[in-house]
């Protein structure tokens, strides 16, 4: 068995040192840590920084990728992608390069912080369930309310359901129920086995941001999704790309993909429902007005008229 943990970051250093520590704390070994850094040359080096401490000195760096071993012989790999890939993007950057006889895909948000016993977990649950994609508990970070157990996708309306959400820790359901539930597995932190992504593909890249994890999922055929309730993973949420819950405080390049890979993901999997989802989005969209959230407003809608017209990757207005 072989486990590589993949990383997307967009200049979260700051994020990487616990996550990474927790990474190299779990009870299961892991082969290599791959880190793609989307946000150019200097948040490269910052993250590189990060790494070498945790390095036991023999590191090697050659112009776009540092690489060096820990102590207890993981791997850590920086990339430098030259560009801002997106998330999807920063994932199959790292896919490319992992060596051939990879067993397992970790992936893991920078600002996810997963406890010592928690790939255990997720292999324990995975292999019990047969399963090729399997998620934990994600835990809002410095709280024991649960931000997730899962995710189940509503078609009509294109908004996704995080199972479990508001609970208290001590509370989690039964992982059979969930699995019942959930049709996605959250992208900060889902275990996936090569034989999904060499049946299924990598994830879609064109979404650049949102929805590439669920639409990984939906496409799944008959491959099995699974939750390892004790596997539990702290989740700062949306640190790096300003996905807030207060409506005003979104950045908007969250809310111009958010509304935007809604549409696309409908056109792609559920054409059918795409005229109704269309104006059902649209009029949930006023939500933002009603919470003041002008500015979001207007991206949100620009969003949704690039989905509509079917365009897809990094945004027009966004530099690589």
């Amino acid at each position: 068995m072989m486990i590589d943990v993949a990383i997307v970051s967009y200049g979260s250093a700051d994020d990487l040192a616990d996550c990474v520590s927790s990474l190299l704390r779990q009870e299961t070994k892991i082969n290599s840590i791959r880190i793609c850094e989307n946000a150019g040359r200097n948040e490269f080096l910052r993250t590189v920084s990060v790494v070498e401490t945790c390095l036991d000195g023999k590191n090697i760096s050659v112009g776009a990728e540092f690489s060096g071993r820990t102590l207890s012989g993981a791997e850590i790999i920086v990339y430098d992608a030259g560009e801002n890939l997106g998330y999807a993007g920063g994932i199959n950057h790292c896919l490319e390069r992992m060596s051939s006889d990879w067993s397992h895909l970790w992936i893991v948000n920078p600002d996810a912080v997963p406890e010592g016993d928690a790939l255990s977990a997720l292999l324990d649950r995975q292999k019990a369930a047969d399963a090729d994609i399997v998620g934990g508990v994600l835990v809002f970070s410095g709280t024991e309310k649960i931000q997730s157990c899962g995710g189940y996708w509503r078609p009509w309306i294109a908004r996704g359901l995080n199972l479990g959400m508001g609970k208290a820790l001590s509370d989690k359901p039964d992982p059979d129920v969930v699995a019942q539930s959930m049709n996605y597995v959250s992208g900060a932190c889902m275990l996936v086995t090569r034989s999904y992504v060499e049946t299924v593909g990598p994830m879609r890249d064109d979404y650049f941001l949102y929805c590439e994890e669920v639409d990984w999922c939906l496409r799944r055929g008959n491959h099995r999704l699974a939750f390892a309730p004790d596997a539990i993973i702290y989740h700062k949420h949306g640190t790096t790309i300003g996905s807030h819950r207060d409506r005003k405080r979104r950045s908007r390049l969250s809310v111009y993909l958010d509304e935007r890979n809604k549409i696309i993901l409908t056109r792609r999997i559920y054409p059918l429902r795409l005229p109704i989802v269309a104006c059902a989005t649209l009029l949930l969209l006023m939500q933002y007005l009603v919470d003041g959230a002008f500015a979001n407003f207007g991206h949100g809608v620009a969003g949704w008229w690039a989905g509509v017209r079917g365009q897809t990757g990094r945004p027009p207005w966004m530099k690589a």
